[in-house]
């Protein structure tokens, strides 16, 4: 299945991978990986959760939420009774992809400045 791989620093990978364990784990560098999904554009997320813990660096902001490490997104489908299949990326999602959602590699900064004005640190 075509897929984007996001690699800290860099634009997107266009790749073929089977969405299976055993395809997934050496591109993402992990077994331990979830899928965040946004119904609303119609794409997932494939990504380490314990990125941040294992020392991967900051890769893209999905909103508010941090990504760490490398990650992967797919398109994604509905069918009437909820159950969900994943799906290549086309054209229309990598543009909107690359325009909108992941348009900007962040800096630490950007998680800071996400954060409740009660987690931030006092700055002396």
């Amino acid at each position: 299945m075509r897929m984007l791989l996001y690699r800290p620093g860099n634009g997107p990978e266009e790749l073929d991978v089977d969405a299976s364990v055993e395809a997934l784990t050496p591109v993402l560098g992990t077994d331990q990986y979830e899928w965040m999904t946004v119904r609303l554009l119609g794409f997932c997320v494939i990504h380490d959760p314990e990125g941040k813990a294992s020392g991967k660096p900051l890769n893209r902001m999905l909103g508010m939420t941090p990504i760490y490490g490398d990650f992967l997104v797919c398109g994604i489908e509905w069918d009437d009774d909820g159950n969900t299949r994943a799906t290549p990326v086309s054209l229309r999602l990598r543009q909107l992809l690359m325009h909108t959602v992941f348009n900007k590699i962040p800096t630490s900064d950007d998680v800071t400045d996400n954060l409740p004005s009660y987690a931030r640190r006092k700055q002396s």
